[in-house]
């Protein structure tokens, strides 16, 4: 399997900084060192029970996501690449851009204008 080829899991997960946010996770707060996004974290025993429920809150408190245990399912914790996938498809979508029609003058710029005209 070359380094490239775990973008072939889940496309949600093609994210390297994200994929790297979550093994660094796991480094410093488990010292487990994940050597592939692929790598199998249940069958090889590098996540158990309670890793599992530690990386849950780990996640939440990290990237802002609500991950309700009724909704969860196992094998979205069997890799990296899955977990990032989970952590993308549950995080909240950012905040609509505003685009200001050409000409437009914002709050800021009227409050600075004022304080100007003032001094």
């Amino acid at each position: 399997m070359t380094a490239s080829s775990w973008k072939s899991e889940p496309s949600d997960a093609n994210n390297e900084e994200l994929v790297g946010n979550i093994r660094a996770i796991f480094a410093t707060k488990w010292a487990i060192q994940v050597e592939s996004p692929l790598l199998d974290l249940l069958d090889t025993g590098l996540v158990d029970s309670v890793t599992l429920v530690e990386l849950l809150l780990e996640l939440e408190d990290r990237f802002g996501v609500s991950l309700p245990l009724e909704e969860l399912e196992l094998e979205d914790f069997r890799t990296v690449a899955r977990i990032a996938a989970l952590v993308t498809r549950t995080r909240p979508a950012p905040p609509p851009a505003v685009v200001l029609p050409p000409g437009h003058v914002g709050p800021m710029a009227v409050q600075e204008a004022a304080s100007t005209a003032a001094a």
